[in-house]
């Protein structure tokens, strides 16, 4: 049982009132720290990082590389890559051999110009012509020691490379006598095109090969990441261009580039706040689905001359695209009944994207390689901004993010 002190009776609500200091609260708060810390102490707001898997644990979930490659243990794949190989080889094999012929008469009318290119760069050896610039330079300092110790310097490379070469073009032109005397006519002729081919070779231009590509492959420049970072830097966006003043990394790799598919993938994180909603337009044009056909080519297709529109219901949700192929294939006399919705190309995920998502998922967007435009919307699915390759490089310029 509690009992209370007569001098501080209980009030109405039943609690006792006990009589103390009456603190402003506002003197209270702006006198500094509590008088139980110490001021110069840092107050940590930050826990201790979470503890995540050991090493044994992230080694047992990790996935492992298969030691034999699939198509290796599986013998339908393993006969199917042979036939492959085999059909592939067969073809750089058939293309060249019909255009032999071709590529021989090219080399033959390039062998006048690598005999003339061959001769200049022999002579230019022999004559030490890759040290005129550096006894022209002495010349010009005015430095008479350094010029007469290169000008020695020269004699004896010009009389040492004269010699070497006397003596290669005599056993050159006693081999050739030898085998025009002894030789059969079958070894002239094929020593005489290999000469021909090989002058011919050293005489082709750099831009004009003389064999063609059997098989045309995608050229797609390497990616690196200063391209990577170069091409962020030319969009303009100001957080990173704000990352970087302050001496933060603008973008930092979390993979390392690798190919994908035609081209290349790089995968980072950008700056906090650079989200698909900075880039976007946020006045999208869009059909609703229950328009006739009719009106969607007179007042959309023919007004704007895009390919294709987004498409949303009564709710403002988005439902796909309207591409203008399928409308043209409808026939006239039923455009006036046809709706939108019935010729809708449905949304198989790819193409809308949330406003939050941030600008690396929009810069890896499959739709926006494929089309050049991904449809943003809200939590409730509806549309709220269509972002196209334009529409991202004029927001970007503009340094709207």
């Amino acid at each position: 049982m509690t009992h209370e002190s007569p001098s501080h009776p209980p009030d109405a609500s039943g609690l006792s009132v006990r009589s103390g200091e009456v603190i402003d609260i506002t003197k209270k708060r702006s006198a500094g720290q509590p008088d139980d810390r110490d001021p110069g102490t840092t107050l940590m707001v930050d826990g201790p990082e979470p503890s995540g898997p050991g090493f044994l644990a992230r080694r047992r979930s990790a996935k492992r590389r298969a030691v034999v490659p699939t198509w290796l243990k599986s013998p339908g794949e393993f006969t199917a890559t042979l036939r492959w190989a085999g059909g592939y080889a067969g073809h750089l094999a058939a293309y060249h051999a019909i255009r032999t012929p071709l590529y021989v008469g090219k080399l033959a009318v390039y062998a006048p110009a690598g005999a003339a290119r061959f001769t200049g760069n022999t002579l230019r050896w022999a004559t030490d012509t890759e040290g005129a610039p550096v006894r022209a330079a002495a010349v010009i300092r005015e430095d008479a020691g350094e010029y007469l110790r290169l000008s020695r310097q020269r004699d004896g490379r010009v009389r040492l490379r004269t010699l070497i070469l006397l003596l290669g073009g005599a056993l050159g032109l006693g081999t050739t006598l030898a085998l025009y005397v002894l030789a059969p006519a079958w070894l002239l002729t094929m020593a005489a095109l290999l000469v021909t081919l090989a002058l011919g070779r050293l005489g082709t231009p750099a831009d004009a090969p003389v064999a063609t590509r059997a098989v045309e492959l995608p050229k797609v420049q390497r990616l690196t990441s200063d391209i990577v970072l170069r091409a962020l830097a030319s969009l303009s966006i100001s957080q990173i261009n704000q990352a970087v003043a302050k001496g933060r990394d603008g973008f930092v790799f979390t993979a390392p580039i690798t190919r994908d598919g035609p081209g290349w993938r790089a995968e980072g994180d950008l700056p906090f706040g650079v989200t698909v909603s900075d880039v976007m337009d946020a006045e999208p044009v869009a059909i609703p689905e229950g328009l006739s056909v009719e009106e969607a080519l007179d007042n959309y297709f023919l007004r704007y001359r895009w390919p294709w529109f987004p498409v949303v219901d009564a709710a403002q949700r988005f439902k796909g695209l309207l591409v203008r192929e399928s409308a043209d294939q409808v026939p006239e006399v039923s455009r006036s009944t046809s709706r939108v919705g019935d010729l809708v190309e449905p949304d198989p995920g790819s193409l809308h994207i949330s406003l939050d998502a941030p600008l690396d998922a929009l810069l890896g967007n499959e739709a926006l390689r494929r089309l050049g435009a991904v449809m943003a919307v809200d939590a409730d699915g509806r549309l709220c901004g269509v972002i196209t390759a334009e529409q991202v490089g004029r927001a970007l310029r503009g340094g709207d993010v």
